[in-house]
C-alpha cells in the first residue's frame, strides 16, 4: 500500500502537461496498473479528495489545472486496470455530481478503453443519461450514446430525449450511432419526427454536403409539411404544400440504415421482447430501473443507479385496473398511464351518478366567498360543483390564472360526480398549454358526464374534440365534428384557445386524436341525439 500511495502522490506532485496524452508506460502509471485491485480504492479516494480541492482552488489558476490533469491520469489508470472493482468505481464517478462538467469526459474515455464483455458497464452508462453527467453538460448525452454504441448496445431514450440529443451533438461522430434511433420513429408524433430528421440532415450536410442531406430534409417535411417548417429552406423554389412534401419524399428516399435496432420500451411480459437484441432495457415489472435481456429471455441481472445486482423475474399476472384506481391514474404525469385509465373507464361503462338532491342547497354564485366555498366542500364533499367553485374564488370560470388546481385534483379523486371537475381540468390545461392533459381530461369528462346539459367547460371539451377530429381527417368523424360544432358554441376567447390547442394536437399527436375519437365516438353520438 505504501508504494501505491507514493505513486499516487507522484502523479499529483508532477502532473503531466495538458498537451501530452496519458502515458500508461510512465513509471508511476505502470506500477499502479500492475497493482490491479489493490490500487483501486486508493485511486478512488485520491480522486474524490482532489475534486474537493478543485472546488476550493481559484478559477483559472495553475493549481486548478494541475489537479484536473492529475485526476484525469488517475481515472485513465482505473480504466487500464479494467477489473470489476475498477469498473464499479468508474460507474460511480460517472453518476456522481462532480464539481466540473469537464471531469465526465475522461471518465467516459476511460470506460471506452475497457474490454468486453460490457454487461456490467451498461447499467451505469444508461443511468448516467438521466443523471448529473447530462444535467451539467447536455452534449454528454450524445457522448454516452456513442459509448454505448461502441459496446454494441444503445441507451433507451424517449423521442424527446433523442431529438435533444442529436440537436446538441456536434461533428461526424453523431452519425456513427444515429441509426440506432431510427427504427420505431414512424410511431413518434409528427413534430418530433420532423425535428429528428431536420437535425439528422444538418449533421449529414455539415459532414458530407447538401446532396446527401436532402433525403433527411424531405423526411422532415413529410412529417411536418407546414409552410413555416425549417426544411423548406433546403428546397428553394418549391411550393410549400403537403403534396410537394410527398413528391420530395419520393424523389429523395431515405437510405437503408443497417444498424437500426428496436427498443423494448414499456414491455410487460418476456414474450414481448422476443425479437430484441441482447441489451439492458427498462425492467418490465418495474421493480428496478433496468433488467438484462439476453436475446431470448429476461435474466436475473438488474441495475439501479448504476449498481448491478440479482433479482429473478417471477411471472406476474397483469393487474386489472379498477374504476377507483383508474380515477387515481387519470391524474398521473405519464400520458400512457392516463390513456390506460381512460380505456379502463370506457370498458367499464361507468357513468357519473345522478345529481344529488343536496345540490340544490348550494348558495347562489353571487354570494361566493372563501368561507362559503370552504363550507360547501365540507358539506358537499361528494360532488363536483363544490370543488369547482372552491378552486375559482373569483367566481369567474375563465380566471385560470387565479385558480387553485389542487382543489380540482382533489375533487377528481373524492367527489362522486367527476365529469364537471375533469372538464374544468381540461379547460385549465388548454389555457396552460398542457395539451395532452387537456385531451385526456376532456375525453374522460365526455365518457363520465352528460355533455348535452353541461356548462361552458363541457362545451369547450366538445369543441376541442370536434376541432381535433376535423383537423386530422378521421374517417367517419368529420360529420360528427360538424354536428357538435353546429349544436354547441363558445365565446371568442375560449374558441381561440381551443383552436390553438387543436392545431397543436393535430400536428404533434394525431394518433392520440384518433384514439380519443375511438373512445368517445358512441358517447358523442348519443349526446347529440339527446341535445335539443
Amino acid at each position: 500500500m505504501g508504494d501505491t500511495d507514493a505513486n499516487i502522490s507522484t502523479i499529483f506532485a508532477r502532473p503531466r502537461p495538458k498537451k501530452e496524452p496519458f502515458d500508461p508506460a510512465r513509471a508511476e502509471h505502470a506500477a499502479l496498473i500492475s497493482a490491479g485491485d489493490a490500487a483501486v480504492e486508493p485511486l478512488a479516494a485520491a480522486i474524490r479528495q482532489a475534486m474537493q480541492a478543485y472546488t476550493e482552488a481559484q478559477d483559472l489558476s495553475h493549481e486548478k489545472s494541475a489537479i484536473y490533469w492529475a485526476v484525469e491520469d488517475c481515472v485513465m489508470i482505473l480504466g487500464a486496470i479494467d477489473t470489476p472493482a475498477s469498473r464499479v468505481e468508474l460507474a460511480k464517478l460517472l453518476n456522481a455530481d462532480l464539481p466540473g462538467f469537464s471531469f465526465y469526459t475522461p471518465i467516459m474515455t476511460a470506460l471506452g478503453t475497457c474490454k468486453p464483455p460490457y454487461a456490467d458497464l451498461l447499467p451505469g452508462i444508461v443511468a448516467a443519461a438521466n443523471g448529473p453527467c447530462v444535467a451539467h453538460r447536455r452534449e454528454n448525452l450524445g457522448e454516452l450514446c456513442r459509448l454505448a454504441h461502441a459496446m454494441g448496445e444503445r441507451i433507451p431514450l424517449t423521442p424527446e430525449q433523442t431529438v435533444k440529443m442529436f440537436k446538441d451533438s456536434t461533428g461526424e461522430y453523431a452519425l456513427e450511432f444515429i441509426g440506432d434511433y431510427v427504427e420505431g420513429i414512424a410511431d413518434w408524433p409528427g413534430g418530433l419526427r420532423s425535428a429528428f430528421f431536420w437535425f439528422f440532415g444538418v449533421k449529414v450536410e455539415n459532414s458530407r454536403g447538401i446532396a446527401d442531406a436532402r433525403p433527411y430534409y424531405a423526411a422532415s417535411l413529410s412529417a411536418n409539411p407546414s409552410p413555416d417548417a425549417a426544411a423548406w429552406s433546403k428546397f428553394p423554389g418549391e411550393k410549400t404544400s403537403p403534396a410537394t412534401a410527398a413528391t420530395l419524399t419520393r424523389a429523395y428516399p431515405l437510405p437503408a440504415v443497417a444498424t437500426a435496432r428496436s427498443e423494448v420500451a414499456a414491455s410487460t411480459t418476456a414474450g414481448s421482447a422476443s425479437a430484441a437484441p441482447a441489451a439492458w432495457y427498462p425492467d418490465p415489472v418495474g421493480r428496478h430501473e433496468y433488467r438484462y435481456w439476453d436475446g431470448a429471455a429476461w435474466t436475473a441481472h438488474v441495475a439501479d443507479a448504476g449498481e448491478t445486482l440479482l433479482d429473478a423475474l417471477q411471472p406476474e399476472t397483469p393487474a386489472v385496473m379498477t374504476v377507483d384506481s383508474a380515477f387515481a391514474s387519470l391524474l398521473d404525469d405519464d400520458h400512457a398511464v392516463r390513456r390506460q385509465a381512460i380505456g379502463a373507464l370506457a370498458q367499464s361503462g361507468y357513468q357519473d351518478p345522478e345529481e344529488p338532491r343536496t345540490f340544490q342547497d348550494l348558495d347562489d354564485p353571487a354570494s361566493w366567498d372563501h368561507e362559503t366555498l370552504a363550507r360547501d366542500v365540507r358539506t358537499h364533499p361528494d360532488f363536483d360543483i363544490a370543488y369547482v367553485r372552491a378552486a375559482y374564488p373569483t367566481a369567474r370560470s375563465e380566471d385560470h390564472a387565479n385558480a387553485e388546481v389542487s382543489i380540482l385534483l382533489e375533487g377528481a379523486l373524492r367527489c362522486r360526480r367527476k365529469g364537471l371537475v375533469l372538464a374544468r381540468l381540461s379547460s385549465y390545461s388548454t389555457w396552460s398549454g398542457e395539451r395532452l392533459r387537456a385531451l385526456d381530461f376532456g375525453t374522460a369528462a365526455v365518457l363520465l358526464g352528460d355533455p348535452s346539459e353541461g356548462p361552458g367547460d363541457m362545451v369547450q371539451v366538445l369543441q376541442l374534440l370536434a376541432e381535433l377530429f376535423a383537423r386530422v381527417g378521421l374517417a367517419g368523424d368529420a360529420q360528427l365534428a360538424e354536428r357538435v360544432q353546429a349544436r354547441f358554441s363558445l365565446g371568442p376567447t375560449e374558441a381561440a384557445a381551443v383552436e390553438k390547442a387543436a392545431a397543436a394536437l393535430a400536428s404533434e399527436y394525431p394518433d392520440d386524436a384518433a384514439w380519443a375519437a375511438a373512445i368517445v365516438r358512441d358517447k358523442l353520438s348519443s349526446v347529440l341525439a339527446r341535445a335539443r
